[in-house]
């Protein structure tokens, strides 16, 4: 349950002295303070930073003045070594150097080869023998040459880390003997860093305050009275040594537990000739008492003058209080609808003003309260949104229409800007221009895409206009919006629809189009290049007709799919019609690129498509026109793009063709032989002529295949490269792979009624007849009325064929096989089926396909390819037959393979019936080896 505190106006000012009065002043004191502390604090550290860096600077110096010494003995040492290398006049050079350098422990002097020359110990000879040990721990010796020695040799100083030996901090300092261009040895010293700091602290001691050295590792260089730890213990648990060890800098105003195990306030400044650190902790408690007692004065003033001012405040206020409290009391009655006057008396000038002035508003508003009521009605109950605004932008009111529109009510739009509604798809440009337009004076009129409090989007048809005032100056806005979500989905969905297709979503003709009239528009103004790629799905008709429509709508959804991977924003992917799709490719940079774009095209459909759980193989052929190379208006670029198309068909399918100027003569020659093959069969113009099939190893006749020629009366014989493509397009591969079939099952039926030797007849079948509805049954029907028994039947189709519906091609092969038909798969090893699936198929026979043959003996891959199918059909227990067999070389490799069988231009080309092959019936004729040149020639004229 909540609860309402109301204060009256006597405590509420008694409350203000105090918020305003009291407690800013004590927040300002306890800021002071703090602020005081911290300019203490740092004003002591900083003096101890400055001597903690003099104590840096004298040991600095001090170890400069031991190079200094070093470097001025070592030319007397060279002169003496180059002279007689007198020992004891050496010993008594070394002896002035110990005697004006009391932390020196021992000094060396080497040769160029890193020999000891002489040495000195300030504790006596007998310990030169350790030193010299030392130094071989050390590398130091000339088989290891170490910095110490190295570096002098090159003219430098070289002064190295501190070593721990024999209760010793010591580190070296090695100088050049001689020229620096050409040292003739290296003079060391061992200098105690125990020493060298004691010749220094007694001018830097200070009551209560511990200063130390570390070197370059942590480790404590320097002892004290008041330390925890020994000389060479390693304090890098304490957090100002890290600081210094990491180079990351150390703030003064922290504490940490010192070495003396106090809390204390520590500086560090580096030495940084020899990489060690001067460090000196002053306890917390000496820095601190001080700072406490001066701050402690300072906040006790303070608050005594606050004191006095704050009761003179309070009497003050006293004299304002009562009279602004009647008046109070007066305000609250116009919301009652009393305009009576009031009747306050004050001394103070103000607060009788104010009463004067109440009584003119009270006055005022009576008169005025019957038209804003007119005025409000006609708002709230608007029809239409109604938004007023301050002049920066704010709302200060929204009538009822507004909140059944967007959910926001007067209350929680008041005060809020109207981006409360913005849904983001309106540029920042958009805004200004709005801006400037209503702040010029001006009325805006337009449409906005706004969001609702429950996120939902709408569009509306706003007018907003600046309101003014006697003077001509602007004081608010008002906004009137209507609701106008509908006619603009109404106009969305016309539009989609006249420029979409409605299965994929693309763009369709029409909005193609109309976007290769902005390019060519865009084309004439610059140079530009751009492509146009005409796509056709290869075999889509089959697809259809076997799955049916529905299944055909789903490849054509997932083509969509896999094209939309490999277009770019700034391109246009549009379906152009049944199962063509163009894509527009704007700003092409070079023709070169295309290629990589149809590359990447071909490598989506080599993934199977699965339609109604059965997966299925579907190309694309693509033809590609270059504006402005091939044409300068949008219907030539299309035709051009789909006559190249055409070609890519003609060249096999699954490829891609530029266009070429002499395609347009092909287009023609095209057309014309459609024309005439609609009129081949009726005019019986198909023939079929006929190539043996031999068994490899006996040289028997096994079969024929019977293959289709066009014997046109104005061009002569036709082959059916050129014309069964076309007839494949067209459909008309139905009507003549039926007839082909009647016509070879027939002959080879007469053949038999001469007596001739059974043979097995090779027919080949199209993907259209495989998917044709009950083509086993049409088989059966062929073979009854030609009397031919089903085994003398062979029907072959190729491994691309199968692969296009797998499942259902291979139902259909099943109803064939049952007929007692022979199955074979021709050109195997051109596609890409797998033996998963050839397994499942009912097959007799492999065709290896010519494209191995040809090339056997000279290629090693294609011999590889065409052993691993014979192997894999003699598994499977399949005869294998290699087609386009053309040489002996070919003839005896393929036999040494075990080859089943063979045909081509090496046995026979293909014959009439009537000429060369019913003769090679009649003679029961064999091939052979030795035979070769006998049996071709007859047969091949």
């Amino acid at each position: 349950m909540s609860i309402m505190i109301k204060l009256s106006l006597k405590h509420s000012w008694y409350g203000l002295i105090g918020l305003v009065g009291l407690v800013p002043a004590l927040i300002i004191l306890v800021l002071v303070v703090i602020k005081l502390h911290a300019a203490f604090l740092e004003s002591a550290l900083l003096k101890e930073t400055r001597f903690n860096e003099v104590a840096a600077i004298h040991v600095e110096n001090e170890v400069s003045r031991l190079i200094t010494i070093l470097n001025h003995e070592s030319d007397p040492i060279a002169y003496t070594l180059r002279r007689n290398k007198d020992k004891h006049l050496l010993n008594d050079l070394l002896r002035s150097i110990m005697r004006r350098a009391e932390s020196i422990n021992t000094l060396l002097i080497l040769d160029t080869a890193g020999r000891i020359i002489s040495s000195f110990d300030r504790y006596g000879p007998d310990r030169f023998i350790e030193n010299y040990q030392w130094i071989l721990s050390n590398e130091l010796v000339p088989d290891k040459l170490s910095a110490t020695f190295v570096i002098p040799m090159h003219g430098r100083t070289y002064i190295g880390p501190t070593t721990h030996y024999a209760g010793l901090q010591l580190f070296d300092i090695a100088v050049p003997i001689g020229p620096p261009d050409q040292p003739t040895g290296v003079l060391m010293a061992k200098v105690d860093a125990t020493v060298l700091w004691q010749t220094l602290e007694q001018r830097l001691l200070r009551p209560g305050v511990i200063t130390y050295l570390v070197d370059r590792r942590g480790s404590i260089l320097t002892p004290h009275a008041d330390m925890k730890y020994d000389v060479g213990h390693l304090a890098t648990h304490l957090d100002i040594i890290r600081a210094q060890l990491a180079g990351s800098g150390w703030k003064v105003e922290r504490t940490y537990p010192g070495v003396s195990g106090k809390t204390v306030f520590g500086t560090v400044s580096s030495i940084p000739i020899v990489n060690w650190g001067v460090i000196s902790e002053v306890p917390q408690q000496q820095i601190t008492k001080d700072i406490y007692y001066v701050l402690f004065k300072i906040t006790a003033i303070t608050i005594g003058v606050i004191s006095i001012f704050t009761f003179l405040g309070l009497a003050l206020v006293k004299r304002i209080i009562n009279p602004v409290e009647l008046l109070s009391s007066d305000f609250k009655r116009p919301g009652n609808r009393d305009f009576s006057q009031s009747r306050v008396v004050s001394s103070i000038k103000e607060l009788q003003s104010l009463t004067d002035g109440f009584n003119r508003m009270v006055s005022d508003i009576s008169k005025n309260e019957q038209q804003l009521n007119k005025l409000s009605l006609a708002v709230e109950q608007s029809p239409i949104t109604v938004v007023i605004t301050d002049i920066k932008g704010n709302i200060e009111y929204v009538n009822p229409m507004f909140t059944r529109m967007t959910g926001y009510t007067n209350e929680e739009a008041a005060g809020q800007n109207p981006k409360i509604l913005k849904s983001g798809k309106h540029k920042p440009e958009f805004y200004k221009q709005l801006w400037d337009t209503i702040s010029s004076g001006k009325k805006w009129r337009g449409e906005f895409y706004n969001k609702k409090k429950n996120g939902e989007f709408y569009w509306e048809n706003a007018s907003i206009s600046p309101l003014t005032n006697k003077e001509g100056d602007i004081t608010h806005f008002i906004a009137l919006k209507e609701d106008i979500t509908e006619r603009k989905k109404s106009e969305e969905t016309i539009l989609e629809m006249a420029y979409h297709d409605p299965l994929t979503g693309l763009p369709n003709r029409a909005l193609l189009t109309d976007r290769l009239n902005h390019l060519l528009a865009r084309g004439k103004r610059s140079k530009i290049l751009a492509a146009i790629l005409f796509l056709d799905l290869d075999n889509f008709k089959n697809i259809n007709d076997s799955l049916g429509h529905a299944e055909g709508d789903n490849l054509l959804k997932e083509a969509t799919e896999r094209l939309k991977r490999h277009t770019r924003s700034c391109d246009t992917l549009a379906r152009h019609g049944g199962d063509e799709f163009i894509i527009l490719i704007e700003d092409l940079k070079r023709i070169d690129n295309i290629h990589k774009v149809v590359e990447h095209i071909f490598s989506e459909f080599k993934e199977p498509f699965v339609l109604n759980g059965q997966v299925c193989f579907v190309t694309t052929s693509i033809g590609i026109s270059i504006y402005p190379d091939d044409g300068e208006d949008v219907s030539t670029l299309l035709k051009n793009a789909d006559i190249a198309m055409y070609r890519a068909k003609e060249e096999g399918k699954n490829t891609y063709h530029l266009y070429e100027p002499a395609m347009n003569e092909r287009a023609i020659e095209i057309i014309k032989i459609k024309s005439l093959l609609h009129t081949a069969i009726d005019n019986k113009e198909l023939i079929l002529h006929y190539q043996p099939e031999v068994n490899i190893f006996t040289g028997e006749i096994i079969g024929l295949e019977a293959l289709v020629r066009w014997q046109n009366p104005e061009r002569g014989l036709i082959y059916p490269g050129t014309f069964i493509p076309l007839a494949e397009d067209t459909g008309l591969i139905v009507p003549i792979g039926e007839w082909v079939l009647q016509t070879a099952c027939a002959q080879n039926k007469a053949w038999q009624g001469k007596g001739l030797k059974p043979v097995k007849m090779a027919v080949n079948l199209s993907l259209r007849q495989l998917v044709q509805k009950d083509f086993p049954g049409m088989v059966k029907r062929i073979l009854k009325e030609s009397g031919l028994d089903p085994e003398y039947l062979e029907l072959e189709v190729t491994e691309s064929t199968v692969m296009g519906d797998i499942e259902s091609n291979i139902e259909v092969l099943c109803e064939l096989k049952s007929l007692g038909i022979t199955i074979a798969i021709d050109d195997f090893g051109t596609g890409y089926s797998s033996f998963e699936y050839l397994k499942r198929m009912p097959i007799d026979m492999l065709k290896i396909g010519m494209p191995f043959v040809r090339d056997i003996i000279e290629n090693p891959d294609d011999a590889a390819i065409a052993t691993s199918i014979i192997q894999v059909a003699h598994i499977m227990k399949l005869e294998v037959i290699a087609e386009g067999v053309e040489t002996i070389e070919q003839y005896r490799l393929l036999r040494n393979l075990q080859c089943d069988n063979m045909q081509g231009f090496l046995v026979s080309k293909p014959q009439p019936a009537s000429i060369g092959v019913e003769e090679f019936l009649i003679k029961g004729w064999r091939f052979s080896d030795s035979r070769i040149q006998e049996v071709t020639l007859p047969l091949s004229s």
